[in-house]
């Protein structure tokens, strides 16, 4: 009885925060459009009333290592508090802060699709990092085995109803919390460094000292021509490009983005 009433108890906690987050300012401004969660979609949002941007997160594009950067070129060093957590929510955000919001610099960063599931499966999958948290995954493939599932059969698992059980291969066109040509700056996985170089140069009007400091995980060197091969067959490309055909548009929107800011 206890764990029925825990159980209810929870879901009045969640159906709270999400009438929370649901009502406040930003989601007033820019209602959700995508499929995934808002309590989920909210932690997306990393906005710095200091230094006057908003970078809109997106997993498994180098976003822990960006995240590091600004902080540690920020000066915000809280060791009580996540460094994923110490800059403001989309929904802290107050009514003052979306009025100004076309003022401040707002970026983020895509990913070719095809890597970024591949660095998924290999970081989420494979190191059964979402299996321990008891992800639906498990359920679809494993009954109790240890058996890590294939690339194909991963693939297989998205196109039947998984593509949104994870924020980490979740569409990247469903993460973005503004319609995308109201962003800055859309920089490139691919070309990390320089990108994050035309950033800071905008929002700290200094570049990066060195090379990059990789936070989070270990690589997965997923971006690697021979990985990506050796690991996608024909089908699992057209299953790939169907599901993620919004994140293949905004890459090509991001590139001619790109183009016109570098040429500025």
């Amino acid at each position: 009885m206890n764990k029925i009433f825990e159980r209810f108890s929870n879901l009045f906690d969640r159906k709270k925060v999400y009438e929370e987050i649901n009502k406040s300012p930003f989601y007033s401004k820019y209602p959700p459009t995508g499929k995934m969660r808002l309590q989920y979609l909210d932690q997306r949002g990393a906005y710095d009333p200091d230094f006057s941007f908003f970078y809109n997160r997106i997993p498994k594009v180098a976003n822990s290592t960006i995240i590091y950067h600004l902080l540690e070129k920020s000066g915000k060093t809280d060791r009580d508090i996540h460094y994923k957590n110490q800059f403001l929510k989309s929904s802290d955000m107050k009514k003052e802060d979306l009025d100004e919001i076309d003022k401040i610099f707002k970026f983020f960063f895509v990913r070719d699709p095809y890597s970024r599931v591949l660095s998924a499966y290999k970081d989420k999958v494979c190191r059964k990092k979402y299996l321990s948290m008891g992800g639906k995954i498990e359920n679809v493939f494993f009954y109790g085995s240890n058996a890590v599932p294939s690339f194909s059969e991963f693939v297989g698992y998205l196109s039947k109803g998984g593509l949104y059980d994870n924020a980490h291969w979740a569409p990247q066109a469903d993460l973005i919390l503004m319609p995308a040509e109201q962003f800055d700056f859309i920089g490139r996985f691919e070309n990390l460094q320089e990108d994050l170089n035309y950033v800071f140069e905008k929002i700290f009007k200094s570049r990066i000292d060195g090379d990059l400091y990789v936070k989070g995980p270990p690589q997965t060197n997923s971006s690697s021509s021979s990985l990506l091969s050796q690991y996608y067959t024909d089908e699992d490309r057209r299953i790939i490009e169907k599901l993620y055909e919004e994140d293949f548009k905004i890459i090509k929107f991001a590139n001619q983005r790109r183009a016109n800011n570098f040429r500025l």
